[in-house]
C-alpha cells in the first residue's frame, strides 16, 4: 500500500517508481466514485523480497514531487475491485496501452461511470477492464451499444461482470 500519492499519479507512474525495488506485477491507483484519485495505491511485486525492500527502503521517497509512505497492504487487488459499487460490466479485448481514464471516457456517454479499472501486469493492460455505472439501465445500454464495436482498432467484447448480480 502506498499513501500520500499526488492526485495526478497513475498506474504507470507507480510502476515506474516502484520498479527500482523489484519486478512489479500489477499497480493500481485507487479512485473515488467520480474517477478522481484517492491519493493512494497498491502495488503487487513478483517476490516478497521486493515488497519488503520497498517497505524498508521506500519510506519518504518522492513520487511526482510528494513524499509517500509504504506499508504492507491489508487487502488484495480482488477485494479493492469488489468495492466497486453500482452495476459493473466487463470489457474485453482492450488494447494493451489502455488506461483507466480512457476506458471511463469511452463509456461515459451511456451514463454516470462511478468506477473504471484496467488491471495491469508488468506495466501493460491485461486486455480487459471493468466499468461500474450508477444505474443498471445505463450499464445495460453500454453493453448493448458497445459490444462488438471498435475501440482503438480492437473489437470489444462487453458483458455483465461475472461478479455482478443482474436483477430485473
Amino acid at each position: 500500500f502506498i499513501g500520500n500519492l499526488s492526485y495526478s499519479a497513475n498506474s504507470e507512474s507507480l510502476i515506474q517508481a516502484m520498479s527500482k525495488f523489484g519486478t512489479v506485477i500489477e499497480a493500481d491507483v485507487l479512485t473515488r466514485r467520480d474517477g478522481k484519485s484517492k491519493g493512494c495505491g497498491v502495488v503487487k511485486f513478483a517476490s516478497e523480497a521486493a515488497a519488503q525492500k520497498a517497505i524498508t527502503e521506500g519510506q519518504e521517497m518522492e513520487i511526482e514531487g510528494r513524499p509517500v509512505f509504504i506499508r504492507e497492504d491489508r487487502k488484495s487487488f480482488e477485494e479493492y475491485s469488489a468495492e466497486a459499487k453500482g452495476f459493473t460490466i466487463y470489457v474485453g479485448n482492450l488494447p494493451w496501452a489502455t488506461r483507466d481514464d480512457e476506458l471511463s471516457k469511452a463509456f461515459e456517454a451511456y451514463g454516470s461511470v462511478i468506477y473504471s479499472r484496467v488491471p495491469k501486469t508488468e506495466g501493460r493492460s491485461k486486455g480487459y477492464g471493468l466499468v461500474s455505472f450508477e444505474k443498471r439501465e445505463d450499464a445495460a445500454l453500454a453493453i448493448e451499444s458497445m459490444n462488438g464495436t471498435k475501440f482503438n482498432e480492437r473489437q470489444l467484447f462487453v458483458k455483465w461482470d461475472r461478479n455482478q448480480v443482474k436483477t430485473d
